[in-house]
């Protein structure tokens, strides 16, 4: 077992001897001069960076409970849709809840095949769509405000720019 330090990041790497055995066999059967070079560079400096395994694993999901209602402008509250929050932080973050019939919601987030309850600390821009009785098309709602969740307990009032259907 070969010991090194790794050139990026100065951590203790740990990589087979035999793996560099026989990239080296190899590169010694190779007439080419420029192909040599390069098995060369290969043993030396490409081999260590892609078998050290020595990357950070990426952080935890630190998450914060996230409910509230959402309602029409005459304040009925939304009955049947869903409500997306998106980090301006991290924008691939997928963290949403399901509209219940009496209008409120309960926010998760998906994050390492994990259904984390709550969203990431930050603003977030909120993305509305509301299924109307009678209407197969869903009405989306981008909303211009911007929604900061904060550690703890967060408890959003959403009103719809939209009046109630009929």
């Amino acid at each position: 077992m070969v010991v090194d330090k790794c050139m990026d990041c100065h951590k203790q790497c740990h990589w087979s001897s035999a793996t560099v055995q026989v990239v080296a066999k190899y590169a010694a059967k190779v007439r080419s001069g420029r192909m040599q070079y390069a098995c060369i560079w290969l043993v030396f400096c490409a081999a260590p960076m892609l078998l050290c395994g020595c990357a950070d694993p990426p952080p935890e999901l630190e998450t914060h409970a996230v409910t509230g209602t959402v309602t029409f402008s005459n304040g009925e509250p939304v009955q049947s849709g869903t409500i997306d929050f998106r980090s301006k932080k991290d924008q691939r973050l997928s963290m949403n809840g399901e509209i219940l019939e009496d209008g409120t919601f309960e926010i998760s987030t998906i994050y390492k095949n994990s259904n984390l309850t709550g969203a990431v600390e930050g603003p977030c821009s909120v993305i509305v769509t509301v299924m109307l009785p009678g209407n197969p098309i869903p009405v989306i709602a981008d909303l211009p405000e911007t929604y900061d969740v904060k550690p703890g307990a967060n408890d959003f009032q959403i009103k719809l720019p939209l009046p109630a259907p009929k």
